[in-house]
């Protein structure tokens, strides 16, 4: 679902760190075993939390508040 919102959005969503990555969003949850943020931060790229990412990204935000009172559950309060 975030995916199709963040295309929704023009923005570009990979399953890999790539050399064209600009910003790895991490599932807050897990950010602490992660070996794609271990890599990220090795090739400099930008990271954010995806509570952060969802915050500050108001059209993302409010389509999966729409998403979550039918039932999907999201990082949002």
């Amino acid at each position: 679902m975030l995916t199709r919102q963040g295309w929704d959005q023009d923005i570009a969503v990979t399953k890999s760190i790539t050399d064209s990555l600009d910003l790895l969003v991490i599932d807050d949850r897990r950010f602490r075993k992660s070996a794609k943020l271990r890599d990220a931060l090795q090739e400099g790229i930008q990271v954010t939390l995806l509570s952060h990412f969802i915050e500050s990204n108001p059209e993302i935000a409010k389509s999966l508040k729409t998403k979550r009172s039918s039932g999907w559950l999201s990082f949002l309060p």
